[in-house]
């Protein structure tokens, strides 16, 4: 359950607020994702978070030592000892002292055994998995977890930037309409994808002005690629930095997870409203093998075989994310970034009948 607590106004901070508001609107559609994340900054947030009494951390999320803040979402952990095979209670709040009419975002709820799943382990002989935590709402929750008896290490929780900044500064995605553009809805989007470990970018990207074709009659979706494979291996802006696995850190020592890694997603629309984010639906998701062989597509700069993966962000409302990689034993490669939009979010989102009989 999410619960805004309303307190009086102080005119010191509605101008704060109005202020940021004022910055927000005046941004251009290349600017928006940096202008949240630039609202967001000066909001100064603090984020609390408890899994039972005993258990509880508290940080100002421009403390970079507590909270790694990555491009549209921010994570923070709490180190914990408890099993996952039992039921706790966990709390979020998420406040900042320079806006007035919400003065906390509160999200509570039992944290059940049934609903953990798991993602991930370690092979190296840490005895490590990473599960994570089946819920519709907010934050991303994932755990990690000793394998002899599921006791559990840490928690980590992962937030939304944009959303928790258009929560804090009250800015509702109100319906669109227009009787006028056959293809309204459809484009000037703005879309920003991560790929990520707990506390490290592994890559990131940033598209505007995407369009989305007319979706064919009775189609459930449209489709737009935005990065093909073509000459992926002479762009550096494809090489993934660092890891391209989950890595986990105990007090003890350090490691990674086998095959997963954290994807981000957020997509703006025309008017520079938040659409779709991937929290609470963000995904530690496993690579999926394509392929051991050399990729279908003939790129004459893969002297090397490698192994073809594909990272599927699927299961939301809005749409979903597929990711293409080539793997090699000194890097790992974005070769192809295909996002498509569910016809039933675009028709409920702008009042259209796209696809529709």
């Amino acid at each position: 359950m999410i619960k805004r607590t309303e307190t009086k106004s102080k005119p010191s901070t509605t101008k704060r607020k109005d202020a940021i508001n004022q910055k927000l609107d005046r941004s251009t559609n290349r600017a928006i994702i940096h202008a949240f994340r630039s609202a967001f900054v000066a909001l100064d947030v603090t984020q609390e978070m408890s899994a039972s009494p005993a258990y509880t951390t508290s940080a100002t999320c421009n403390d970079s030592a507590n909270v790694f803040v990555a491009l549209t979402s921010y994570t923070i952990s709490l180190e914990m000892d408890a099993r996952l095979k039992q039921t706790l209670p966990f709390g979020s709040t998420t406040r900042s002292s320079r806006v007035p009419s919400t003065s906390a975002l509160s999200y509570s709820l039992q944290l059940k055994p049934s609903a953990w799943h798991l993602v991930d382990t370690t092979t190296d002989g840490t005895d490590l998995a990473v599960y994570q935590y089946n819920d519709v709402w907010h934050p991303t929750l994932l755990a990690i977890v000793w394998k002899d008896g599921l006791q559990v290490q840490s928690l980590y929780a992962i937030y939304s930037i944009p959303r928790v900044t258009a929560s804090l500064l009250s800015r509702p995605a109100a319906t669109l309409t227009d009787d006028v553009d056959p293809n309204f809805g459809l484009a000037g989007y703005t879309v920003a994808v991560s790929l990520r470990t707990l506390d490290q970018v592994a890559w990131e990207f940033e598209g505007y002005a995407v369009d989305f074709p007319q979706p064919a009659r009775g189609a459930n979706e449209t489709h737009a690629v935005l990065l093909e494979p073509h000459g992926a291996m002479r762009d550096k802006c494809r090489v993934l930095q660092g890891t391209d696995t989950l890595s986990l850190r105990t007090l003890a020592f350090s490691t990674k997870a086998t095959n997963s890694i954290i994807v981000d997603v957020a997509v703006w629309d025309f008017d520079q409203t938040l659409r779709w984010c991937t929290c609470p639906s963000s995904r530690c998701i496993q690579y999926a093998k394509l392929s051991s062989l050399r990729p279908e597509v003939v790129d004459l700069d893969v002297s090397k075989a490698c192994e073809a993966i594909e990272l599927a962000c699927t299961g939301a409302p809005e749409g979903s994310v597929r990711i293409g990689l080539n793997r090699f034993k000194a890097k790992t490669v974005v070769t192809a970034l295909d996002v498509s939009l569910s016809t039933k979010f675009i028709n409920a989102t702008f009042g259209t009948s796209y696809g529709l009989d």
